[in-house]
């Protein structure tokens, strides 16, 4: 028999010590040097440790390590360092490969449900809760494809779609992810990642759902109305069919927009936006870019073929409005992880349909701006280190963590100018190489890393300072 499915605002109004009062649970060493798992929707560790102990595949957890539960917020990798599928193998990742965890990974329908339901808005609200707080380089949010079956086997990349990947954000003890989500009907999973971006360690968690399965029926697109003439109505609709839709779409086809919003040095994220001119609706697109390097969608599924990746809606997010926009994003993952030196496309040319009918493509914006070097000497940091650079603009480095092999830290710029500068500064790399970057571009020269902003942080002015961070071992 299937477990009763628990609302997911109830799991989210719970807070970690109103369960650990409610329980009488006192956290233990190992518990409280752990971090954080999905609460809305309960991960299935968190489930059997408070909220349905008494599940029959929960009671197999505690009668096969006890102790795991009591660390029910310590799935994690130390070294991820968002390597994430090149080190969790397939069938383990519930468990992120630590043996610990691995009844978690059990192939079953046993496992609680949680039914998603979206909010006024049509966004869904699914919650991380942190209890040793850090901060985020990214959410990553993975829903299992259609027709997946829980019985089958333990969970694989493959049966994964990436569904959402949140920005950069300071350390909380309680993070609200806000995103579209697909419906799934029958038992499916999402699959969460945190990766910490004041180090390489990343958190996993694994939920059991249904989407939408009870909640507000979603929309779905206008079918042709039928031949026959219905009984009953006072006034009878046209008998003839209407015609089919024309073979081409008129006006100035698609408009690209292409943002490049953070780099670190493995990969780098980029913001697109589809928008329709063509004076009609439409109800699926395709944007075909050069492109010769990996990437990892959002909002969007992506194909890779001769030097090339065209993106296309999910079913969410398939239809524009005339003059409307859609917008999705990607990772680029360059050549390989310590490949700092990879030149990020820069593509001036696409190409798209609507409807399935190729209608030209224009990009109206792209930034994926390069830092200039410049000649200006530094000095190494210590825990905090000012310098000068031209144009009247300082730095400021604040180491925020050092592991012996690595650290990461926070570069403040500022300016005494009343006027806008342009910034570009140059930090030297005391420790191994640039492993991340977060809220500025830049190259690698030697020991010396040039950075300079991106199209929202771009310009320091005084009283109105900007900052940027990195991680290297």
């Amino acid at each position: 028999m299937r477990q009763a499915r628990t609302p997911i605002r109830i799991i989210a109004a719970l807070s970690i010590s109103a369960v650990l009062a409610a329980v009488g649970v006192v956290a233990t060493q190992s518990s409280v040097s752990a971090h954080g798992s999905s609460m809305a929707p309960a991960s299935r560790i968190y489930n059997c440790r408070f909220l349905t102990p008494e599940n029959e595949v929960c009671k197999q957890a505690w009668a096969a390590n006890s102790q795991a539960l009591y660390d029910w917020n310590g799935i994690r990798i130390g070294t991820a360092a968002s390597q994430h599928e090149s080190i969790i193998p397939d069938g383990k990742l519930c468990s992120a490969g630590n043996e610990q965890y691995a009844t978690f990974d059990t192939a079953t329908d046993k496992w609680p449900v949680t039914n998603l339901t979206p909010t006024s808005d049509g966004k869904y609200e699914l919650k991380w809760e942190n209890t040793a707080p850090h901060a985020t380089l990214y959410y990553r949010v993975y829903i299992t494809k259609p027709g997946f079956d829980v019985k089958a086997a333990p969970l694989k990349w493959s049966d994964l779609e990436l569904v959402h990947q949140s920005g950069q954000t300071a350390a909380e003890a309680s993070t609200v992810l806000r995103m579209n989500l697909p419906d799934r009907a029958t038992h499916s999973m999402i699959y969460m990642i945190w990766q910490r971006s004041d180090s390489p360690e990343a958190f996993y968690s694994c939920s059991d759902v249904t989407v939408n399965a009870s909640g507000q029926p979603t929309p779905t697109s206008t079918t042709v109305p039928p031949t026959t003439v219905p009984s009953g109505p006072t006034t009878v609709p046209p008998t003839t069919v209407p015609s089919a839709p024309t073979t081409t779409v008129p006006g100035a086809g698609v408009q690209f927009a292409l943002t490049k919003t953070d780099e670190w040095g493995s990969g780098r994220n980029f913001a697109a936006t589809v928008k329709n001119a063509t004076g009609a609706a439409a109800s699926a697109w395709t944007v075909t870019l050069p492109w010769t390097s990996p990437v990892e969608p959002w909002d969007a599924s992506a194909t890779a073929a001769n030097g090339n990746v065209s993106f296309s809606n999910v079913a969410w997010n398939a239809s524009i409005a005339s003059g409307g926009s859609r917008a999705f994003g990607f990772t680029d993952r360059g050549l390989g992880f310590t490949d700092l030196g990879y030149a990020t496309p820069n593509p001036s040319t696409c190409s798209a349909t609507l409807n399935g009918v190729a209608v030209s493509c224009s990009i109206v914006a792209s930034s994926t701006p390069t830092p200039t070097t410049t000649s200006t000497p530094t000095t190494t940091p210590t825990t905090t280190t000012t310098t000068t650079t031209p144009a009247t603009v300082n730095r400021t480095i604040k180491v925020t963590s050092d592991w012996g092999t690595g650290y990461c830290a926070d570069v403040t710029v500022s300016t005494t100018s009343q006027t806008a500068v342009t910034w570009t500064v140059k930090v030297p790399i005391t420790k191994g190489k640039v492993t991340s970057v977060w809220e500025a571009s830049y190259k690698i020269v030697g020991t010396t890393m040039t950075a300079q902003g991106t199209p929202l942080n771009a310009e320091v002015k005084a009283g109105a300072p900007k900052t940027f961070g990195f991680c290297a071992g």
